[in-house]
């Protein structure tokens, strides 16, 4: 399955192969967002050193993969001891999962709009087009927890929402910047003004990982049980399923979001990315309000259990 969404994919560089077994975690991605553009029915060319995707078939547009990492210095994802992580794992709490978050994936954005005004900003076959960043979060020990609180708190500043007990109305949080875990601060919401206005658009999935291989795949969920949350339209809220893997269904797309930049230059066609599964989320300036457009079954989290039984040999 893994080979056919790679089938097309050009290793422009030739570090494709390195890089797929060490730092890992972005090339899956820079295949899953190609794997995706196939579903979508967008077509490559990929002539051009930079950005990773320059997508052809018409409306054009430019995408960029990237992910949001450890800080500098700080241990990668998958090396992290998860006792170090929280102290207990017995003691989850998503407050600081969505904290350290935030602040990666508003650096990641940061570094790559940097990057678009010093480099991409001056290519011919860039300029004048959409340009969108396909972000994933890979920061930490159960990033997925993080659902899109973290990412909806770096584009429009908007964080949760709670319902008032005696009017029934939504009573919505906004952040306009978080602290480092050093004390400085950095701004959020940066879909809200013109500053990224050379950004047209952010794609982004937590879902988007290896677990979501093991969830199209057929033929090894005899003894997997699968988790997963997703919205329900009918309360505005997130219910659970909870099904062994071969009742499971789930797609390509499934858990994918585009968070659109009001504030474009260029901005991107909502039709691109139009999917049964796929959310859309953008903001009115003018009344400060967050429209989002999720499809009843969106995914938001998933969890993959397998049971593998012991060996007359592992049974004392």
């Amino acid at each position: 399955m893994l080979q056919e969404w790679a089938r097309g994919f050009v290793d422009r560089d030739g570090k494709f192969v390195l890089e797929f077994q060490t730092t890992y975690n972005s090339a899956f991605w820079e295949l899953y967002v190609y794997a995706a553009l196939k579903q979508f029915g967008r077509t490559v060319d990929f002539s051009f050193d930079a950005p990773d995707f320059v997508v052809t078939s018409a409306p054009n547009f430019c995408i960029e993969a990237v992910t949001a990492q450890a800080a500098a210095g700080a241990l990668n994802e998958w090396e992290t001891p998860l006792e170090d992580f929280w102290g207990s794992i017995h003691t989850l709490s998503r407050a600081p999962l969505v904290d350290q978050a935030t602040v990666r994936l508003a650096n990641s954005l940061t570094g790559k709009h940097r990057k678009y005004r010093e480099q991409y900003a001056n290519l011919p076959h860039v300029n004048g087009k959409p340009f969108v960043l396909a972000l994933a979060p890979f920061e930490q020990p159960f990033f997925y927890l993080q659902l899109h609180q973290a990412i909806l708190r770096t584009l429009f500043g908007y964080d949760l929402s709670t319902t008032d007990q005696q009017t029934g109305s939504a009573n919505h949080r906004f952040m306009r910047e978080i602290r480092k875990p050093n004390g400085s601060s950095i701004p959020l919401g940066y879909f809200t003004n013109d500053g990224m206005r050379e950004i047209s658009a952010v794609l982004f999935s937590s879902t988007a990982t290896f677990g979501k291989l093991q969830a199209l795949n057929k033929d090894e969920q005899e003894r997997t049980v699968i988790q997963a949350l997703r919205f329900d339209a009918k309360s505005r809220g997130i219910r659970q399923e909870v099904n062994e893997g071969h009742d499971y269904r789930e797609t390509v797309l499934d858990g994918l979001s585009v968070y659109y930049n009001p504030f474009a230059s260029h901005p991107l066609d909502p039709t691109i990315f139009g999917a049964p599964e796929v959310a859309h989320y953008t903001f009115d300036p003018k009344t400060g309000t967050l429209h989002c457009n999720i499809p009843d079954g969106a995914l938001m989290q998933r969890i993959i259990v397998t049971v593998h039984p012991m060996g007359a040999e592992n049974k004392r």
